[in-house]
C-alpha cells in the first residue's frame, strides 16, 4: 500500500467576510525532498541546482464564487557556500566556496524556476554589510553574470529593454535589518509595506490563479498565476516568513475581491492601510491570516531548525 505524504504544512480555516459571506482558506507548504538536511550543516545549491529549505507555499482560498491560489517560494542562496564556524559560534560567517562553477549551478535553479512558474523574480533579504555582506554581494554579481540585465528596472514592463531578449529573471535586494529593524515597531512594519508598494507591478504582471465556480463560469475569464517571488535570508526563515507573510496578505486581499468578497472601495482602503501602516478595515480577517501565517513558519523552522 502507498500513502502519498507531504514534509511541511498545511492548515485550513473557515471565515466570515464583513458581509458575513462563508469562505475557506487553507495554507500548503511543500518543502523539497531534493538537498534535505539541517540548518548550518545544508546550505546553498548542488550542482544540478537544487537548493536547501527550498519551500513551495500556496494559498488557497473558496467561496460560492470559485476559488483562488496565490504561490510563493523561498530557497537558499543558489551558491556554493556554508558556515564552517557553526558548531563553535552562534553567529557563524558564511563563506562562499571556491574551485566551484557557481553561475552553472545558479542557472540550472533559476531556469527550473522559471520554466515551473514563469517570471521569477528573487528577493534577497541578507544584511549588505557585516558577516553576510561578503555573500550577499557575491549573490548579486553571480546572478548578474548570470543574467545579463537581471538587475535593471523594476518596472515589468521595461524587461524587454535588457540585453537578453524574453528575460525572466530579476533581483532585488532589500537589507531586512537596516530597513526594517524591530519588525515589532511602526516603523518596521512600514519599511515593508513601504518596498512591498515597490513590488506591486510585479504582484500584477505575476496575478494569482482564479476558477470560477460552474454557475459562474461563463461569466468571468479564468487566470493563472505568471510569475513568482523567490525569497531568501540565511536561513530561510525568519526574515523570510515575514516577508512571505506580508507580501501574501497583499495577494490575499487580491484574492477576497477576486471572489467578490470585498468591494473595490474596502480593497483600496486596504492597500493605502497596509502601505501606511494602519489596522485593514477588515482587520478580524487579517489576525486570522496572520495566525496561520506564524503557524506555517514555526512548523517550517523546527523542521529546519
Amino acid at each position: 500500500m502507498l500513502i502519498n505524504a507531504v514534509c511541511g504544512f498545511f492548515g485550513s480555516k473557515e471565515m466570515l467576510s464583513n458581509t458575513q459571506e462563508k469562505f475557506s482558506v487553507a495554507l500548503f507548504s511543500r518543502r523539497s525532498r531534493y538537498r534535505a538536511g539541517m540548518r548550518f550543516f545544508s546550505r546553498g545549491i548542488d550542482q544540478i541546482g537544487n537548493v536547501s529549505n527550498f519551500v513551495e507555499t500556496e494559498q488557497v482560498v473558496w467561496s460560492s464564487a470559485g476559488v483562488s491560489s496565490y504561490v510563493i517560494v523561498r530557497g537558499s542562496i543558489p551558491l556554493y557556500w556554508q558556515e564552517g564556524e557553526a558548531i563553535v559560534t552562534l553567529k557563524p560567517q558564511p563563506e562562499v566556496l571556491r574551485g566551484h562553477n557557481h553561475i552553472a549551478a545558479m542557472t540550472r535553479h533559476l531556469d527550473a524556476m522559471t520554466q515551473r512558474y514563469g517570471d521569477t523574480v528573487a528577493i534577497n533579504l541578507v544584511d549588505e554589510s557585516g558577516v553576510e555582506g561578503p555573500i550577499c554581494e557575491a549573490f548579486r554579481s553571480t546572478i548578474a553574470c548570470a543574467y545579463r540585465g537581471c538587475l535593471g528596472s523594476l518596472v515589468p514592463d521595461e524587461w524587454g529593454d535588457s540585453d537578453t531578449p524574453g528575460l525572466s529573471v530579476r533581483y532585488i535586494g532589500f537589507d531586512f535589518h537596516s530597513e526594517c529593524g524591530s519588525m515589532a515597531s511602526k516603523k518596521g512594519s512600514v519599511s515593508l509595506s513601504r518596498f512591498l508598494s515597490t513590488l506591486e507591478p510585479h504582484m500584477e504582471r505575476h496575478g494569482l490563479f482564479f476558477q470560477p465556480a460552474p454557475a459562474h463560469a461563463e461569466e468571468v475569464v479564468n487566470s493563472t498565476q505568471k510569475g513568482v517571488f523567490r525569497v531568501n535570508c540565511i536561513d530561510c526563515l525568519d526574515r523570510t516568513n515575514v516577508f512571505e507573510s506580508a507580501a501574501s496578505l497583499h495577494a490575499f486581499l487580491q484574492q477576497l475581491a477576486t471572489l467578490g468578497l470585498i468591494g473595490e472601495d474596502e480593497l483600496a482602503a486596504s492597500v493605502f492601510s497596509l502601505r501606511n501602516g494602519y489596522r485593514i478595515p477588515c482587520h478580524r480577517i487579517e489576525r486570522e491570516f496572520k495566525h496561520m501565517w506564524a503557524n506555517m513558519g514555526d512548523r517550517v523552522s523546527v523542521q529546519y531548525a
